[in-house]
């Protein structure tokens, strides 16, 4: 599905990624986790064509990528829900701003306030949600729109974290029902341990090391010894990574 090779993107005389190397199954899903200032929000942002690289290539389901992608779903941290738009508008939008329009419409963001568990709050605007419900609105409008690549940055960081945990096992739900690839960016090593099947250390612009999670999606994974093994080999790395 992704597909990185030699990856430079700079800002002025700044290097944010030297030489980066990366590639992601189709259907699978990985955390990108490093330090403030590493390198993996540009990484994402390279990802989403919304950051143009000096030199290097990426391809995305076989195609080189050249800018803004329509089968990519991005969700940002700080939500980017229309403060004006009510629950269910913020839903319809991006639907109605590729055609669609009516039944089509109100069908497919009734469904998906159901999945989310949003019913009773479609009338509501996004200045009265709580951090948890505002997030599932921001995968909610990305979801709708049915990708094939979604992409998310630092998406729980604000949550407490018991908030933080339903977020990502709504994500994770969200991964099983529809198969797409999942790319998360995060500094939570919790979060990269629950939600990557591939782990991706970065350092100063680089990927350091690659960490294979086998134990992925497994039921009640964060009570397993092995969750916890897996916390402290990221922790491992990172630090000797930084």
């Amino acid at each position: 599905m992704i597909g990185i090779r030699d990856l430079e993107v700079a800002y002025e005389q700044d290097i944010a990624l030297k030489q980066l190397n990366m590639s992601v199954p189709a259907g699978a899903t990985c955390a990108v986790i490093g330090p403030s200032g590493c390198g993996k929000t540009t990484l994402l942002y390279a990802l989403a064509g919304l950051v143009r690289p000096q030199s290097g290539e990426i391809a995305i389901a076989g195609a080189p990528l050249s800018g803004l992608r329509q089968g990519t779903g991005l969700i940002l941290q700080d939500y980017g829900l229309l403060p004006w738009k009510t629950v269910y508008d913020n839903l319809a939008f991006p639907l109605k701003a590729r055609g669609g329009a009516g039944a089509e419409v109100n069908d497919r963001v009734g469904a998906m306030l159901a999945a989310l568990g949003l019913e009773s709050l479609g009338h509501r605007l996004p200045g009265e949600l709580s951090g948890g419900q505002k997030q599932r609105v921001a995968i909610g409008r990305t979801l709708v729109l049915e990708p094939d690549l979604l992409l998310m940055d630092e998406a729980s960081s604000a949550l407490d974290a018991l908030t933080k945990e339903r977020i990502q096992d709504l994500v994770l739900e969200a991964h099983k029902a529809r198969g797409f690839t999942l790319v998360v960016v995060t500094h939570n090593i919790e979060e990269a341990a629950f939600l990557g099947q591939r782990i991706f250390i970065m350092s100063q612009g680089r990927i350091t090391s690659v960490l294979e999670n086998p134990h992925f999606g497994e039921a009640d994974f964060r009570d397993h010894p092995s969750f916890f093994e897996l916390r402290q080999r990221i922790r491992r790395h990172l630090y000797e990574a930084n």
